[in-house]
């Protein structure tokens, strides 16, 4: 047997279900049909989600979220809340970040280049503080760091400088030498270096002619006061006269064979200022000597 309460429920049902109501939003009211109120019960649902937000990074993996609300429709007078999260997260750019290269720090100075005298030595370092990896940037700058280093002096041998001219010949016949010389200075021996291996001096024959001959003791004649004795004339053997352009001297040339030597005295003014050298015959013409 339906009573007047049930019947009003039933009734109720009946017309929202024939009104197209969507299930679940409108429930019966909790009051009979009596004339009084009528309220219905609206449980709420989930509107639809909306766009996924921004990555929480940008590679490396990071997370995203999109969000709905409880709006569709929202519940009221005393309906139910939707069932379910409002939020939805998921990973995000998951490939690997890329990282840029960066040096270690310097190794150790080698060994310099040379064992004396001035050279170089190295360092070096590496692109692994990190290495670059998933494209990052190489390291900037150079793997190797060059700078000067110093030891001891070396050593440097001594070597010849080019020779220099030939000397006069010692005769002017009969076979003399004349000689050049060089020293040890191109460069010089320094800081233990060897000396120069050699001589300084070179010798050469000169002059090998035969001197001409002529007998000893040629008769001289008396000294002619009128001649002009000018130094590099003939003067004749045993003079004594003024030269000319030279008032204060006087010479004495002394009997000699022909390309043998002859004492040539000289006076300057006072027989006590005299100075005696050696002058070679050059020829002899009736007792005239040209001396050299």
């Amino acid at each position: 047997m339906v009573d007047g309460h049930t019947s009003g429920i039933m009734q109720l049902a009946l017309f929202l279900a024939e009104e197209g109501q969507p299930q679940g939003q409108g429930r019966v009211p909790t009051q009979p049909l009596n004339g009084e109120a009528t309220t219905v019960l609206v449980d709420g649902l989930w509107s639809a989600w909306g766009a996924w937000g921004h990555c929480s990074k940008t590679c490396g993996g990071g997370t995203r979220e999109r969000h709905r609300t409880c709006t569709n429709p929202a519940p009221s007078h005393g309906g139910a809340n939707c069932i379910g999260s409002l939020t939805v997260t998921e990973s995000c750019n998951t490939q690997h970040c890329p990282i840029a290269g960066s040096w270690s720090a310097w190794g150790a100075w080698g060994k310099c280049s040379v064992t004396c005298g001035r050279g170089a030595h190295e360092r070096h370092r590496t692109c692994s503080n990190p290495a670059p990896s998933h494209g990052g940037a190489d390291c900037v700058g150079s793997t190797t760091l060059t700078q000067h280093c110093e030891s001891v002096h070396c050593p440097i041998d001594g070597s010849w400088s080019a020779w220099g001219a030939w000397g006069h010949c010692s005769v002017t016949c009969g076979g003399g030498t004349k000689e050049r010389h060089r020293t040890c200075s191109n460069p010089v021996p320094s800081h233990g270096g060897a000396n120069c291996v050699g001589s300084n001096k070179n010798s050469h024959n000169c002059n090998d002619a035969s001197c001409p001959t002529a007998a000893p003791g040629v008769p001289c004649p008396v000294c002619d006061p009128s001649m002009n004795c000018v130094w590099g004339n003939e003067c004749p053997d045993g003079q004594t006269c003024m030269i000319r352009s030279y008032p204060h001297y006087k010479f004495t040339v002394h009997c000699s064979i022909l390309f043998g030597f002859t004492v040539v005295t000289a006076y300057f003014g006072h027989l006590s200022d005299a100075i005696t050298f050696l002058r070679r015959v050059l020829s002899i013409n009736n007792s005239t000597f040209l001396l050299f």
